[in-house]
């Protein structure tokens, strides 16, 4: 169950795959009667579980704010729906929806507020240790992050906002044990993150206090509830520790910055620059550092990670509109820094693996034994 922030909304979704809105105002708009919760629509709007519920804010047309809804599913879409237009006697309407996965699972969402900008975002993190931030608007992606590895994936997450500091925090938890900080705004940056054993198995739910100075969890089958003090200082030292810029990227690399991976990836954008400055030519070439936006899948396959067309997209997206919604020019080339954050944030954390190659063999073969054969025709 999600509560609006003006408390005048709460929405719930349950096991039936079904999220349902309530809205606190007098009975039947009659301002002669009580103040009361009132049923405002239900709709099972996924085909499988829903993983996660999140109000977000908006603007309306005479630019007042306004409230979003949104849900998550196992099904790999995210719906939207209309919270002033719904009525207790029909189904919650939904305004749009789209998919977020084509793998993955999308496990948990949360309104994502990003300095400076003039987008409506929504986080979402899922099943293979990455976050990602949407548009939801122009159904697009706008970043994907490498998230906290350790304790299984995110399944909950909320704000934190510490008086005095000008940064904000996230607070996660894991379905399992672990709960943890990771400071914003989100880069894949892994000194960002933090993450402790809070209960021996299972962590039902757990809030901040309204100071941001105390953080309570409780746990499932441990009965048990427990109070912990928040202290940002070692994020802020660990980042500090962990280098600036580029430098805890390289450093995710296999073999870091005197490794071979870390040389083929600048061969691999050296030799881009001057493919896209036409190869075939005697001409002084003029290189300033970057290569068009067309070539970042060419690099991606070249260093082993083979993306699928929709993962090309979102990293285009990702790349284009990243200063969009501030000076509404969009972006068309990277860097090599750019290239090596976008090679990391987004390739898979475990790699392919043995088990992955027979599982494909098998969808395309059709075959469930162990001769695994492929004719040339699939």
């Amino acid at each position: 169950m999600i509560v609006s922030s003006d408390g005048k909304y709460f929405a719930c979704c349950d096991k039936n795959s079904a999220v349902a809105l309530f809205k606190k105002d007098h009975i039947n708009g009659d301002p002669m009667k009580p103040v009361e919760w009132q049923f405002t629509g239900k709709i099972k709007s996924h085909e499988i579980q829903v993983t996660s519920i999140a109000f977000g804010q908006g603007i309306d047309e005479q630019g007042n704010p306004m409230h979003r809804l949104f849900s998550i599913g196992a099904d790999r879409r995210m719906f939207e729906y209309d919270v002033y237009n719904s009525v207790g006697h029909d189904k919650l309407i939904v305004i749009s929806h789209f998919s977020i996965e084509q793998e993955a699972y999308p496990t948990s969402c949360i309104w994502y507020p990003k300095k400076d900008s003039k987008e409506g975002l929504i986080l979402t993190a899922n099943n293979d240790y990455k976050m990602k931030v949407w548009n939801p608007s122009a159904q697009s992606s706008r970043k994907t992050c490498l998230g906290p590895t350790y304790g299984g994936e995110i399944n909950k997450m909320k704000q934190l906002q510490v008086p005095g500091v000008e940064e904000k925090y996230l607070i996660y938890s894991t379905a399992k044990k672990v709960i943890g900080l990771i400071k914003m705004p989100l880069d894949g940056n892994p000194n960002k993150t933090m993450g402790l054993i809070a209960h021996p198995n299972d962590i039902a739910d757990f809030c901040a206090s309204s100071d941001g100075r105390y953080l309570f969890t409780t746990g499932g089958n441990d009965l048990s509830v427990k109070i912990w003090a928040i202290d940002v200082n070692p994020i802020e030292a660990a980042i500090q520790m962990g280098g600036e810029g580029i430098e805890p990227f390289i450093n995710l690399i296999e073999g870091g910055r005197e490794g071979q991976n870390y040389q083929d990836m600048k061969d691999f954008f050296y030799y881009s620059m001057i493919r896209s400055k036409d190869e075939n030519t005697t001409k002084t070439r003029k290189l300033d550092g970057k290569v068009p936006l067309d070539e970042l899948p060419n690099l991606m396959r070249a260093m082993g990670y083979y993306p699928t067309e929709q993962e090309v997209q979102n990293m285009k997206d990702e790349v284009k509109f990243q200063d969009f919604s501030i000076d509404g020019n969009p972006v068309n080339s990277i860097d090599l820094d750019t290239f090596i954050t976008l090679f990391v944030n987004h390739r898979p954390v475990y790699g392919i693996g043995k088990n992955n190659i027979e599982d494909a063999f098998k969808a395309l073969s059709n075959e469930t034994g162990n001769a695994l054969q492929l004719t040339r025709g699939k």
